[in-house]
């Protein structure tokens, strides 16, 4: 299939013999689902700068002039001069628009055009470098580099995130027997290729009480850890949202098996090198939001990554006996000393929507590593 062109359900009839093309899953209208939506805007509308940023334009613009828009703004982003600087404003000015707009979410997903350009533009910088890394000038562009990935790898959670009723989504994720999917999925978990003089930080229980300061020695170090961390929360959030994808996936006979939830797990475990990386990354993230802290509670930000860590930890948990046995043998003192402690109940305000919920996650995770029930609050 040529780049760019434009996508409908009858392109993908011949590659998907045997599965059912479900434009409105029935999952969709689950009780859960829905619920998990609610609960995570309603936190991140607490957050006074969250809110006015997600605040739907209310100034009227018509179907046509929003098309008009987003093609001048696309072909810009397709005909940049591919400097970082430039492809990183047009992109930022999308992804505004596009929250926003959801117009616009819904012209993303006309065509594969877009979601194949920032893929590529992903693939080049993640996980290597195209800087010299021994130059104290590589180093700088590779910091360059990492937040361009932050932000595009943010964009494809925005064009994902509440937009299961665009029944195009499904069928570009679906191309190619879902090699889009494969190549997302691939990224998102990859071991992002830092200056040797860089490491990244260790989960072991003893480092957790370490600041960013004392592991590095610099602060152009603590910079691109920062860098490392953000990019591991962002893939997080978008891994979240492809989870919820595969889950909606209605499938009918043998040649159709794919994209759903399971071929995610065999596709997660047959790369567990990679696959167990990117979960000390995550399960560090997750620690250092639950440990005790002088910020006594989490931002609603911050409560909403929380919510999706767990839920990520407990769908892998649950569907993938590789990655479970490994959680637990790797990582059994972590929670036990770390997750199963009772400051956590103060980290989460009661007040938040997501709170009681996020409890009813990490409680199902501890009982998947401890073997035992917990009960945190």
């Amino acid at each position: 299939m040529s780049i760019g062109c434009e996508v409908t359900l009858d392109m993908v009839q011949g590659e998907c013999i045997g599965c059912e093309v479900n434009e409105f899953p029935e999952f969709l209208n689950g009780e859960e689902r829905e619920n998990a939506q609610h609960i995570q805007k309603s936190t991140l509308l607490l957050d006074e700068g969250v809110a006015e940023r997600l605040k739907i334009n209310t100034t009227s613009a018509s179907s046509k002039q929003l098309e008009h828009q987003f093609s001048q703004l696309k072909q810009e982003i397709l005909n940049s001069d591919r400097s970082m600087e430039t492809l990183f404003s047009l992109i930022q000015e999308l992804t505004n628009a596009a929250e926003k707009y959801f117009a616009l979410k819904r012209l993303f997903w006309k065509s594969d055009e877009l979601l194949l350009f920032i893929l590529h533009t992903l693939q080049l910088y993640l996980p290597k470098s195209t800087a010299d890394l021994l130059t104290e000038a590589g180093r700088h562009e590779r910091a360059d580099e990492l937040e361009l990935a932050i932000l595009l790898i943010e964009t494809i959670g925005l064009m994902l995130h509440d937009t299961e009723i665009v029944p195009n989504r499904l069928v570009i994720l679906r191309l190619n027997r879902g090699k889009i999917m494969t190549d997302v999925v691939t990224i998102l978990t990859c071991l992002p290729e830092i200056p040797q003089r860089w490491r990244p930080p260790r989960l072991k229980a003893q480092s957790l009480i370490q600041t960013d300061a004392d592991g590095w020695q610099s602060s152009g170090d603590a910079e691109v850890s920062k860098l490392v961390q953000e990019l591991t929360n962002a893939s997080t959030a978008v891994l979240y949202e492809l989870i919820l994808i595969t889950q909606q996936a209605t499938w009918g006979g043998e040649e159709g098996q794919f994209l759903n939830l399971g071929w995610l797990m065999q596709f997660l475990n047959s790369r567990k090198a990679v696959t167990f990386n990117f979960l000390e990354r995550l399960l560090t993230q997750a620690m250092k939001l639950l440990l005790p802290s002088k910020d006594a509670t989490l931002s609603p930000a911050q409560a909403v990554l929380l919510f999706q860590q767990f839920s990520v930890l407990r769908t892998l948990l649950q569907h993938s006996s590789i990655i479970s046995v490994h959680i637990r043998s790797s990582y059994y003192e972590e929670f036990r000393y770390y997750v199963q402690s009772p400051h956590i109940v103060n980290k989460l305000p009661a007040a938040f929507p997501i709170t009681r919920n996020t409890f009813q996650l990490i409680e199902e995770v501890l009982k998947h590593v401890l073997q035992s029930k917990v009960s945190i609050n």
